[in-house]
């Protein structure tokens, strides 16, 4: 089977605001850790394989 048999129909693009290039965060926001507890394995793939748009907070 080839990789391109395998693929699927892609979902829609979701959109991703990111803060303006400018953005200095807080020290107590940089040393957060970020989870996913109980997650799947297909649940990450969902959540980070998929089409997406950036668009940038203050940007027209």
């Amino acid at each position: 089977m080839t990789a391109k048999a395998r693929r699927g129909k892609l979902r829609k693009p979701r959109t991703i605001t990111l803060p303006d290039q400018s953005y200095q965060p807080p020290k107590a926001e940089r040393e957060k850790e970020h989870d996913m507890p109980g997650a799947s394995l297909k649940t990450i793939r969902r959540a980070f394989f998929r089409p997406f748009n950036v668009r940038r907070e203050g940007a027209d």
